[in-house]
C-alpha cells in the first residue's frame, strides 16, 4: 500500500519506499524518516509485483529487506532496469549488514589521434580510470 506520510509543501524531498521489512523493523524506521525534513515516505510494500509497481518516477530510494546483502536481490536488477535513477539500499533483515546500490552512467570525450591509441583508452576502461 503506497501512502504520502507529509503535505507536498516542503521543497523536494527525498522520496522513499520501503520494502520486504518486518513490521516491527518499519515501525521504527516511520518515525525516523518523518522527523526528517528533507524525506517523505512514499509508502511500503510486501511483494517484489506491488514494488516494481509502486516505484516509478515518484521514488528516489528504496529501502528493502533482504536475507542477505550481497550478492544483490534478484529484484534490484529488475528494478534498476525499470528506473536507473532509483538508488537502492538494502538492508539484511536478519542482522545489521547493508549495501547500497545504484545505476551510474559516467561519460568523457576523447579524440583518437592514433589506431594504437584504441588499446590504451581500452585499457583505462577497464581498469575504471576516468582520466582519459
Amino acid at each position: 500500500m503506497v501512502t504520502d506520510q507529509r503535505d507536498e509543501s516542503s521543497s523536494t524531498p527525498i522520496r522513499v519506499l520501503v520494502a520486504h521489512l518486518p513490521a516491527a523493523v518499519v515501525e521504527r524506521i516511520k518515525p525516523m524518516i518523518g522527523a526528517q525534513q528533507d524525506m517523505l515516505l512514499v509508502g511500503e510494500v510486501d511483494d517484489h509485483l506491488e514494488l516494481l509497481l509502486a516505484a516509478g518516477d515518484n521514488v528516489n530510494v528504496v529501502v528493502l529487506g533482504a536475507s542477505r546483502v550481497r550478492p544483490p536481490p534478484g529484484i534490484c536488477s529488475h528494478l534498476l532496469s525499470e528506473y536507473p535513477d532509483v538508488k537502492i539500499l538494502v538492508l539484511e533483515t536478519g542482522g545489521t549488514a547493508a549495501a547500497f546500490y545504484w545505476v551510474g552512467v559516467c561519460q568523457q570525450s576523447t579524440r583518437m589521434k592514433t589506431p594504437e591509441a584504441l588499446v590504451s583508452l581500452i585499457r583505462r576502461a577497464y581498469s575504471g580510470d576516468s582520466t582519459i
